[in-house]
């Protein structure tokens, strides 16, 4: 309890921010009111590939 009374310990952490974020951790909120982003890190692109076939040519995609 010591820890988030000084502030040492988060009391909120948010959500990982997608993929294509400009930020790359999400956010923490500490007791005293202030914030960082210092969170869990931004979540990695997803490497689903999906193959299209199509007139004489094969492209990829990325799937969700």
């Amino acid at each position: 309890i010591a820890k988030l009374v000084t502030s040492d310990t988060p009391v909120l952490e948010g959500a990982p921010p997608a993929e294509d974020s400009v930020h790359t951790a999400g956010r923490r909120l500490f007791a005293n009111g202030k914030s960082d982003r210092q969170g869990a890190p931004r979540q990695k692109p997803s490497v689903a590939v999906t193959k299209i076939k199509g007139k004489g040519k094969v492209s990829t995609r990325q799937t969700s």
